[in-house]
């Protein structure tokens, strides 16, 4: 397993980020993780404003959204990680509207690994980004989703591939 990999996975045990732009959120968690006072300096480049200088503790090369999206990939054609979804609490039947059950369904099924995960499962649902962020926010209040993240399995051994 490649460096970035190992970094991503430790990412992914974390709540998945509830952002426009989760893996680049991840690569700038990862790339600060990697911090050390005085050393190599980096600058992370994201959309807008989220442009802010890194030090890294060796000199490595930082990781890009693409980096992120490509360890995700690695990991899950492994079996390392089976899925990034929603994990939602035992008898969730209390969830309200109909929208509401397309999304959990969704959210089931797994977030696609694309740089823009959530504007894919909203444009699928038939609402926009901003509202697909609100109902898992009511979601997670009324207790319906427990937590947003990777569904980690068992690393895949080079016997079990042959």
């Amino acid at each position: 397993m490649r460096e970035r990999e190992i970094v991503v996975l430790r990412l992914l045990r974390d709540e998945f980020p509830l952002c426009s732009r989760p893996f680049l959120e991840m690569a700038c968690r990862a790339n600060r993780g990697l911090c050390r006072p005085r050393t190599v300096y980096f600058e992370v480049i994201g959309p807008g404003n989220r442009r802010r200088a890194v030090v890294a503790r060796h000199k490595v090369r930082p990781l890009s959204e693409r980096d992120v999206i490509a360890a995700t990939t690695d990991l899950v054609r492994r079996g390392q990680v089976r899925r990034i979804c929603g994990v939602f609490a035992r008898g969730y039947d209390h969830v309200p509207g109909s929208v509401s059950w397309r999304i959990v369904r969704e959210l089931e099924a797994g977030l696609p690994l694309v740089a823009e995960p959530y504007r894919e499962v909203a444009r699928r649902v038939g609402i926009t980004q901003d509202e697909l962020f609100a109902w898992i926010r009511r979601l997670r209040q009324a207790g319906c989703l427990r937590r947003l993240g990777a569904v980690v399995g068992p690393p895949v051994r080079r016997s079990q591939t042959h």
